[in-house]
């Protein structure tokens, strides 16, 4: 309320600035800009209200309701307001009757409860189109030679203006219609952008076709969307809409547009950023109603609010959102499922089944990469994995394989392509890791976890890696190439699965890899040939009460050093197809955090060396990622905290470096350091930090 108040008080100084600027041209011209036949100006009446870009449209309706509404002002049969000291004529013409000033004709006031409007204006949209109309009449007949140039305390500056439409924004009479014509921009307040209906329409189709953009959330079926979207009597909700067009803007220009051309980003940008704006403004009155449809909505804001602007910690906020909905909604219980089939029917059902688990996913990456305990309560959860529906033939050729994903007869959608049926294999399977990732973190927290627990959550990881598909099995350079070239769905759903997989081996095992343990450096000495072991027993791993013996280290060691390299190489090969996308430049930065661990531990200079090009490699691939290219908030954050902990990582590998070599040489005295000459010799052979960052 404070808000409100605030910018109803700034509208006021500005109406009174305005009602002075307007005295004064009159009083310098002598004409009264406002006459009978001046249609420039009479724009106002009831017969012919204003468009303005926040007013309602005609067939507007809240986001999942139609009698929701505000209703007009009533108007009143006398032609002028006589509650108000300055009103405006009723049938929308100003009568001319003398050539003395007159002030403008309305009034606004605030009594603590809300705001009145003593004029033909129905929101602040259509206030803010007037103060608009006004400052333009002004601007247009002021001539500077008869008419002196007002005080600086009359002019309305940037400031002032930013505020004005800001507090515009605050109209709950928001246009609800994705066919409207103008979206309010979000981050540049003093632009408008025309959006006209076909850019939505493209927005939607470009949504399902840019694996960025649906694969990540692969929670709306585009077949019943598309036949929602398009349908005049139950279209789908705008806030849906809007929340989907959001992250499709940022990647809809690629489709016509190679990787190098200049497609506008800019403008891209302005457009998300006001289909986020719009659809976060239909949901301020939503939060109260716990349905499916604003469950999806805020995921996809949030997934584009993180990506593009890099705010991870409000994506963990606003997702205990969608988890409280989730709950009330009991879609966490599978019971709930077969009501749905009946109301909703099989493809939105499992809509609703994606939309449960998609929510699980992301709370548990959350509380992994913030060290808390998602939370997600574990123990109520009885919704089963998302069906995968494969054909009978698939079915009959391999019933073990497909048994956990097989789609029962009563929630068949019908025939699915290719393409669908790899998105939905991919989620459900990233679905199931998670939920050893979950396992894993409460291990972690708990600080119980013995030897026997990371065997057995190891041999879970294989286990899981061991039934993928086969179409996601092999990540070949071959096969990558021609997975590359005709499907680019599948390589992103293939290099994501493996990815995520080192990620869980290197979550699992990075605390062994402690400065000042002795290793038995693994045979061969290279470190990019090593293979780990798979699935090692309790006797192979570091034991908590007995020491940790550098056999059992060295288990730990390679197991880090092969999901590093493999995430680097994974990740390069994704990168250098131009198909990379949010999540898979993520695990670079853990993928660097294995390097720097490994560059103190001292193993060697072979091993020394492959850490640090380790290092270089990781920032040059998050440098030359789309997603680094487009100056998005986050990759830029991971680039610069990346080097800031190569440099220091390097540093302290230099220094630590200079006394081992002073202690060899004899040159170091207790307390001291070894003088340079002692060090010049070997100094070409140190990797510098600016060697690491030279591309």
């Amino acid at each position: 309320m404070g808000e409100l108040h605030s910018s109803i008080v700034k509208l006021k100084d500005m109406i009174v600035m305005l009602e002075s600027r307007m005295t004064l041209l009159e009083r310098a011209t002598g004409e009264i800009p406002y006459g009978d036949d001046d249609d420039e100006y009479n724009k106002y009446g009831p017969a012919d209200p204003p468009r303005c870009i926040f007013a309602q449209s005609s067939s507007s309706a809240s986001p999942h309701a139609t009698n929701d509404r505000k209703k007009a002002r009533q108007t009143l049969n006398n032609p002028f307001d006589d509650k108000a000291t300055h009103s405006i004529p009723r049938n929308g013409r100003s009568k001319k009757k003398d050539q003395s000033p007159q002030p403008l004709q309305w009034a606004l006031t605030y009594s603590g409860k809300g705001i009145s409007i003593e004029a033909n204006v129905q929101n602040l949209g259509d206030l803010g189109h007037m103060i608009d109309q006004f400052r333009s009449a002004v601007k247009d007949a002021q001539n500077p030679e008869t008419v002196k140039k007002p005080a600086d305390n009359t002019q309305i500056d940037d400031e002032e203006e930013q505020k004005r439409r800001e507090a515009c924004f605050e109209s709950k009479e928001t246009p609800m219609n994705p066919q409207d014509s103008f979206i309010s921009p979000a981050n540049n307040p003093q632009r408008e952008l025309s959006v006209f209906p076909q850019v939505t329409d493209h927005l939607i189709y470009a949504f399902f076709e840019r694996s960025c953009c649906h694969l990540p959330l692969p929670l709306l079926d585009k077949r019943s969307f598309l036949d929602r979207y398009h349908d005049t009597k139950d279209p789908a909700p705008p806030v849906l809409v809007y929340a989907v067009c959001a992250p499709s803007a940022i990647f809809a220009c690629r489709i016509h547009y190679p990787p190098t051309a200049d497609y506008g980003l800019e403008r891209a940008h302005e457009l998300a950023n006001a289909y986020s704006y719009k659809a976060w403004e239909l949901l301020e009155n939503q939060f109260d109603c716990s349905d499916i449809t604003t469950i999806q909505s805020i995921l996809y804001l949030l997934f584009f609010s993180n990506n593009c602007h890099g705010r991870p910690y409000s994506w963990g906020i606003q997702l205990t959102l969608a988890i409280r909905m989730a709950f009330d909604c009991d879609l966490h219980r599978e019971e709930t499922y077969p009501k749905l089939v009946r109301r909703i029917g099989p493809a939105r059902t499992e809509e609703a089944r994606r939309t449960f688990w998609a929510i699980f996913n992301h709370a548990t990456w959350v509380a992994l990469s913030m060290g808390s305990k998602s939370v997600m309560d574990d123990a109520r959860i009885t919704t089963e994995l998302p069906y995968v529906q494969e054909d009978d033939e698939t079915m009959n050729e391999d019933p073990e394989h497909t048994l956990r994903a097989y789609t029962p007869p009563e929630l068949r959608e019908g025939p699915l392509d290719s393409e669908t049926r790899d998105i939905r294999l991919f989620f459900h399977q990233m679905s199931d890791l998670m939920q050893i990732y979950e396992q894993m973190q409460e291990a972690r927290l708990s600080k119980t976890a013995d030897e026997s627990i990371t065997a057995h959550l190891h041999s879970l990881l294989d286990g899981w890696f061991q039934s993928l598909s086969p179409q996601f099995e092999d990540v070949s350079p071959a096969r990558l190439a021609v997975v590359g070239g005709d499907s680019n769905h599948l390589i992103i759903a293939i290099v994501w699965l493996h990815v995520h997989y080192y990620l869980g081996l290197i979550w699992l095992h990075q605390h062994f890899l402690i400065p000042g343990a002795t290793f038995e450096v693994p045979e061969p000495t290279d470190p990019n040939t090593i293979t780990p072991p798979t699935s090692p027993t309790a006797d192979q791993l570091p034991r908590r009460n007995s020491g940790l013996s550098p056999a059992a280290l060295s288990v730990s060691l390679s197991t880090c050093a092969h999901a590093a390299v493999s995430i680097t190489t994974l990740t390069d090969s994704l990168v250098a197809r131009r198909g990379d996308c949010q999540m898979s430049i993520h695990a670079l930065f853990f993928s660097s955090n294995i390097y720097e661990k490994m560059l103190r531990l001292h193993l060697g200079q072979q091993w020394d060396d492959f850490a640090q090009r380790g290092m270089q490699h990781n920032i040059a691939i998050l440098r030359a990622s789309r997603s680094y290219d487009d100056g998005r908030e986050l990759y830029v954050s991971f680039a610069k905290l990346m080097e800031e902990k190569a440099r220091r990582a390097v540093a302290a590998y230099e220094e630590d470096r200079k006394m081992r070599m002073g202690m060899d040489h004899g040159l170091l005295t207790p307390g001291g350091v070894a003088p340079t000459i002692g060090v010049k010799m070997e100094r070409d052979c140190i990797v510098t930090f600016d060697e690491i960052t030279a591309l």
